[in-house]
């Protein structure tokens, strides 16, 4: 995917992540997200162990997507606040809270994909077990009050297993799939634990042919 080529760069105090983006404050808002991020993904067995790359751009691209991972260059792109709003439809989930705070939620998202990449079944696990994490956290990374006003907003269930996240409902329904991953998720005896368990292979998603 291309992502436009931004004006502003830095390296995040991690030394591990660089970021490009329009303006400056936002160089700094990616960076704040990332440190904070860090210490809640490693709680997860999330770590990142070779150099990111993260890019923001002001202009949708041809994909309308807010953000996006790619395996091949090591490299995030993100849609800036002020344009997400551009990328999603009329009756999004999304929409009941401020755009700002969906930015910070949607790098969270990403660093999720990229840390989860780095582990061996990081690269085995079907699609639905990479956004099964990825929302968890993501959702994990909102306020309360947040969380809260997308779930409201969305036909969930608080009742689900592992069986549930398939390709399939993802494919249908993107914020119900992350929705019903937070509250999965959230339940007692799952959260890091259970992604410890994916990470080290033990939990294992539908696959497309069962």
């Amino acid at each position: 995917l291309a992502w436009s080529m931004p004006g502003v760069a830095a390296q995040c105090d991690n030394e591990i992540v660089r970021v490009f983006a329009p303006t400056s404050e936002l160089v700094s808002r990616v960076c704040t997200v990332v440190e904070r991020a860090e210490t809640r993904l490693e709680s997860c067995a999330l770590r990142q162990s070779r150099a990111l790359v993260i890019r923001v751009s002001d202009s949708p691209n041809q994909f309308e997507l807010m953000g996006h991972f790619g395996t091949k260059n090591n490299e995030i792109g993100l849609l800036a606040p002020n344009d997400l709003a551009a990328v999603l439809s009329s009756n999004s989930a999304y929409r009941e809270i401020d755009m700002e705070q969906l930015f910070d939620s949607i790098v969270v998202h990403e660093l999720a994909h990229a840390f989860f990449a780095n582990t061996p079944c990081g690269i085995e696990t079907c699609l639905a077990g990479h956004e099964y994490i990825s929302f968890a956290l993501q959702f994990w990374s909102l306020e309360e009050q947040s969380r809260e006003a997308i779930i409201s907003a969305l036909p969930t269930s608080s009742v689900v297993g592992i069986e549930w996240f398939t390709d399939e409902r993802l494919t249908e329904s993107p914020e119900v799939f992350a929705a019903n991953a937070w509250l999965h998720f959230s339940q007692p005896g799952f959260g890091c634990g259970f992604i410890k368990a994916i990470v080290a292979g033990d939990a294992v998603f539908p696959s497309e042919d069962e």
